[in-house]
């Protein structure tokens, strides 16, 4: 059993999806991010991510980058 995360840019902030056993399943709806110093609303526009990082293209925000446990690591205004 080899579980991996798929996030999409949804309606209302970010759509988490689990893929195992050859199911893809809805597992909740991420409406913010945050890490000590922000709290950020999500309205995401695009989403991305590499082994390491995954990337936000915020309409309010600009770039978010977090890793996988959804701790916002990074922004950069656009």
């Amino acid at each position: 059993m080899n579980e991996k995360i798929y996030v999409a840019a949804g309606n209302e902030g970010v759509d988490v999806y689990s893929y195992e056993d050859s199911k893809l399943k809805f597992e909740s709806s991420l409406k913010s991010i945050s890490n000590s110093k922000l709290h950020i609303y999500l309205n995401a526009y695009d989403i991305g991510g590499n082994e390491d990082y995954l990337f936000i293209l915020d309409h309010s925000y600009g770039l978010l980058i977090c890793d996988y446990n959804f701790t916002l690591l990074f922004t950069h205004s656009i």
